[in-house]
């Protein structure tokens, strides 16, 4: 089993590249793990005609891993919500809409064998809900049929 706790850059899953964390916990044998991890963006701006909409993200990932020595690939699925905002307009609205995607992950780790490694990621996934924002009857942005993150973590291994 292993605690994983990080940085990543989104792109796609709101309508600017955002940072954002994630921490999780990853478990099982020595080829073959599971992974349960919570998925944080930072809020974004996207400023439109007449006035802004703000945005941010906070869901999790289900994953199962497989991999030897220090690379692993993961096949994913990540649920959650995009939380928006609109200000500025005569008629602002918030709320959330719901967000669903699937997708697969390449892992490094470096140290193999210690109880602290550091994790490099990089990953793409597919929305099966595809979000869209709109301004009255005017879409201002949609989700592209690809996303993705960049990502580095540190592991702690519990023996």
């Amino acid at each position: 089993m292993a605690l994983l706790a990080g940085a990543a850059v989104e792109l796609g899953q709101q309508p600017a590249l955002t940072p954002g964390f994630r921490a999780g916990v990853r478990f099982g044998g020595a080829t073959l793990t599971g992974l349960v991890e919570a998925a944080l963006t930072l809020p974004s701006r996207q400023a439109v005609t007449g006035g802004a909409i703000d945005t941010f993200f906070v869901g999790g990932d289900l994953g199962v891993c497989a991999g030897a020595w220090r690379v692993a690939g993961c096949a994913l699925v990540r649920a959650g919500g995009l939380q928006f905002r609109g200000e500025g307009f005569a008629d602002s609205r918030s709320g959330w809409l719901p967000s669903v995607s699937a997708g697969a992950r390449a892992t490094f780790e470096w140290p193999a064998d210690t109880l602290f490694a550091l994790q490099a990621s990089a990953e793409l996934r597919v929305p099966i809900v595809r979000l869209k924002l709109s301004v009255g009857d005017e879409r201002v942005w949609e989700q592209g049929w690809v996303t993705g993150n960049a990502a580095a973590a540190l592991v702690v291994r519990i023996p």
